[in-house]
C-alpha cells in the first residue's frame, strides 16, 4: 500500500490501529520489528512473561475467550513477537493518530483498549499498563470491536483463524507470515519451558479452527 493511501486510511481509522495493522509498521520500514517466530527464547524477558501471565489470568482473558490459560499465553507470545519483539516498552508510533499512538508489547492504543471493553491504558509503563497492553492485544484477537464502544464476543463459527484476519484488517498480505510466526512460537518447546507451560494444550490446528 502506498504511504499516502495508508495515511488516509489511518487518519479515518486511527483509533483502531490494533484492528487495522495497515496503520502499523510497513514492510521495510525502519521501525519494523526484526523478530519473527524463531526469536531467541532468551529474548523473552521476565517483565513480558508477567504481563502475559496477568492478562491471561484475568477473567476477561483466557476464560472469557474460551481458551485455556496456557493456550492464551502462547497466543499472546506469538502475536507480540511480531508486534514488539517482546519489548513491553517498545516505542509508541503515531500511525495516523499522534494524539493516541500505538505503544508497547502489542502496539495498542488507548482507544483500542476501550474498543475491547477495557478501561486501562496500554501505554502506561507499569505492571498494570503492561498487563493492559497484553490483554488489549489478546482481546483484539478474540473480540469484534464495535466503533470503540463495545467488544462483542464472537458468534458461532468464529475462530482464531478469523480473528487473526480481522486483526490484520487491510494488511492481509501479512496473514500467512503472521500466522506462521504465531504457530512457530506456539509449538516451540523452549518457549513453553520459558513460560512454564504446565498443562496440555490443543494442537495449533485445533486451536486455530475451533469455534469459541
Amino acid at each position: 500500500m502506498k504511504w499516502t493511501a495508508r495515511l488516509a486510511i489511518c487518519a479515518v481509522f486511527g483509533g483502531f490501529s490494533a484492528l487495522l495493522p495497515a496503520c502499523g509498521p510497513m514492510e521495510g520500514h525502519a521501525s519494523r520489528p526484526k523478530a519473527d517466530g524463531w526469536y531467541g527464547a532468551d529474548r523473552l524477558p521476565r517483565v513480558t512473561i508477567e504481563a502475559i501471565n496477568s492478562a491471561c489470568a484475568d477473567p476477561r482473558g483466557a476464560s472469557e475467550a474460551g481458551v485455556s490459560y496456557d493456550e492464551c499465553r502462547l497466543i499472546v507470545a506469538g502475536s507480540a513477537v511480531r508486534e514488539s519483539s517482546w519489548d513491553v516498552n517498545k516505542s509508541c508510533e503515531a500511525w495516523g493518530d499522534p494524539n493516541d499512538p500505538a505503544c508497547g508489547l502489542t502496539q495498542s492504543r488507548w482507544m483500542d483498549a476501550r474498543a475491547v471493553g477495557l478501561d486501562c491504558s496500554p501505554s502506561e509503563q507499569s505492571s498494570n499498563g503492561y498487563k493492559c497492553n497484553a490483554l488489549t492485544g489478546f482481546r483484539n484477537l478474540r473480540c469484534k470491536a464495535d466503533g470503540g464502544t463495545s467488544c462483542d464476543r464472537w458468534g458461532g463459527g468464529r475462530t482464531l483463524h478469523t480473528g487473526i484476519k480481522k486483526h490484520l484488517g487491510p494488511n492481509q498480505g501479512a496473514f500467512e507470515s503472521y500466522k506462521y510466526d504465531m504457530e512457530t512460537v506456539y509449538n516451540r518447546q523452549d518457549i513453553r519451558q520459558r513460560l512454564y507451560i504446565s498443562g496440555s494444550v490443543r494442537s495449533w490446528y485445533d486451536l486455530l479452527h475451533a469455534p469459541q
